[in-house]
């Protein structure tokens, strides 16, 4: 009896690391993703303000 519930209790354990696992996997990829569009729509607001800057001067 104790046996079958501490094999029951370590696949539980074993699926809920796995669902945490996943969890933090698709966090750290989602901040990934969004950390480039950060970075690239940095870059492209830079880019767009030196083009106004240039057309300023000239």
């Amino acid at each position: 009896m104790s046996y079958d519930l501490q094999q029951k209790q370590d696949r539980e354990m074993r699926g809920r690391g796995i669902k945490t696992n996943l969890f933090l996997a698709c966090l750290l990829i989602s901040l990934n993703m969004l950390s480039i569009i950060y970075k690239r729509a940095l870059r492209y607001t830079f880019q767009i303000h030196n083009l106004n800057l240039n057309i300023i001067q000239a």
